[in-house]
This record gives C-alpha cells, sequence and structure tokens, in this order.
C-alpha cells in the first residue's frame, strides 16, 4: 500500500508538470517586463568640463566639483537639483581624460536618470605649454652670455627645481634656439613611472637703447662678429645640432615662430 500511495503522488506531481499552469513570483510584474522589455530609456547624457592645472596631471589631484541637474521627486516632479561628485585625478592622465558617473544626470518621467560625463580641460599656465608627454617654457639671457657660450638659467622645473644649461664648449648660442632637458616634462601617458622632456626656447637680449661704443670698441666688435659667416639655410650651428621636431617643437613655433634647431648641451641642477 505504501508503495501504491508514493506510485500516485508521482503520478500527482507529473499531472501538475504537464497541465501548462506556470508558478507565479512575488516579483512585481511590472519589474519583471521592465528588466524583459527595458522599457524606459535612458535620458540624454550630461556633459560637464572641469579644469585642472598642469601642476594636477604631474603630481595627481583629488577634486570635489558641483553641477545642476534635473532631478524628480516623488510627486513625479521635475526640479532643478545641486548636486557634487569627486574624482581622481592620477599622475599620467591628459587633458580631455573623461570619467562617466552613470545615472547620476538628468532625470524625467519614464526615464532613467542619463549619465555624466566628465571632461578635464586644462589651464592656462603662466611659464608652461605642454603637448602630450613634453613641456615647454622660455628664458630670457643678455647678449654677452650667449655669445660667449656661458650656462644659461636657471630654468625653473615645474616640480619646482632650478636647472641650469651648459652649452657645448665654444658655441655661441643662438636666438629663439630650443634646448631639450630630457625627463622633465610630465608623466608618459603610457607609463607613468617615466616622464616626457622639458623644452627651453632661449631668447636673447640686446643691449639697451642707451648703449655708446666708443669708435675703436665699434670696429672691434665688429671685426669679432664679421669672423664667421652668416648662415644660409636658417639652421644655424647645423654641425652642434640634434635636429628632432616633436609635437612640442610644433606647438613652440606656433606660440613663438620658427625656432632654431635643438642645441647639444649638458645640464646641472643648481
Amino acid at each position: 500500500e505504501g508503495d501504491e500511495e508514493e506510485h500516485e503522488e508521482d503520478d500527482d506531481e507529473e499531472e501538475q508538470k504537464d497541465d501548462g499552469s506556470v508558478e507565479i513570483s512575488d516579483v512585481a510584474p511590472d519589474v519583471i517586463y521592465g528588466e524583459i522589455f527595458h522599457t524606459r530609456m535612458k535620458h540624454r547624457e550630461l556633459r560637464v568640463e572641469l579644469g585642472v592645472s598642469i601642476e594636477d596631471l604631474l603630481r595627481g589631484h583629488e577634486a570635489m566639483f558641483e553641477y545642476d541637474r534635473n532631478a524628480m521627486n516623488e510627486e513625479g516632479q521635475r526640479l532643478p537639483e545641486r548636486c557634487s561628485l569627486a574624482i581622481v585625478v592620477v599622475p599620467g592622465m591628459r587633458a580631455g581624460t573623461q570619467f562617466v558617473f552613470e545615472c547620476e544626470g538628468d532625470d524625467g518621467a519614464g526615464y532613467v536618470p542619463g549619465d555624466v560625463h566628465v571632461v578635464l580641460v586644462l589651464e592656462p599656465h603662466k611659464r608652461f605649454l605642454s603637448s602630450g608627454d613634453d613641456l615647454a617654457t622660455d628664458i630670457f639671457v643678455p647678449l654677452e652670455k650667449a655669445l660667449l657660450g656661458e650656462e644659461l638659467g636657471p630654468v625653473l622645473t615645474l616640480g619646482g627645481e632650478q636647472l641650469m644649461l651648459t652649452p657645448s664648449q665654444g658655441m655661441t648660442v643662438q636666438p629663439e634656439s630650443l634646448f631639450k632637458v630630457v625627463g622633465y616634462g610630465l608623466p608618459r601617458h603610457a607609463d607613468p613611472s617615466a616622464n616626457g622632456d622639458l623644452f627651453v626656447k632661449v631668447h636673447v637680449l640686446l643691449p639697451p637703447a642707451t648703449l655708446k661704443l666708443a669708435p675703436d670698441e665699434a670696429e672691434t666688435l665688429r671685426a669679432l662678429l664679421n669672423q664667421a659667416p652668416l648662415p644660409t639655410d636658417g639652421r644655424h650651428q647645423r654641425e652642434d645640432c640634434t635636429v628632432r621636431r616633436t609635437d612640442m617643437v610644433v606647438a613652440q613655433e606656433r606660440e613663438f615662430g620658427a625656432g632654431m634647431p635643438l642645441p647639444a648641451f649638458t645640464c646641472a641642477q643648481q
């Protein structure tokens, strides 16, 4: 008899499985429907531009920023709302880097809240230009230092160090020459443990207009300056230069005009 009862229970279970019935879940039907058919569209994205300095890209920076969005209250009303979010800028990031905060943007009836896209925008710097991993700055030197090939500087780096540039022995420094200091640029985007380069443009200052030379002094100066032939190709000291056009050189030309090739030099910290 016990076996007959078990068989009867099994038959009842099989009949229940085959009768086409569906077990009802405790989950609300509108939730199930929404998950399956995605009836609500996401609201359009909200774009926020966040200014960062070159120093932020060098050292990293944590920033809180505020923005305005439209949000829905419990009564279904769409009201303006002031919100804040935090981002962390790490060394190696660049202008144009984008952060996406999902569902933190505008809301509306029948929509999923949109995303907030935060884009880093580089603020102008009073001493440096940037291009990719490289930086550029400029210094002004008196004429005698350029003619005698003496140490140039100091050059203040973005990190606060002071450098002196030493041209090759016996080399005069032409106006608008570019010096390259390896490893004093921004952390490289591909490898933040290494740095790009710093390009230094040299502006030569002429003596003041009040300077008066005696006739013999003028003749001596003229004789000295006339010993060297004038360049014919616009590239002074070709034999002493390493010519390497980079994005930073192009950026320098846009900012300051066409410069000379990169002179060979040594760099010493002051």
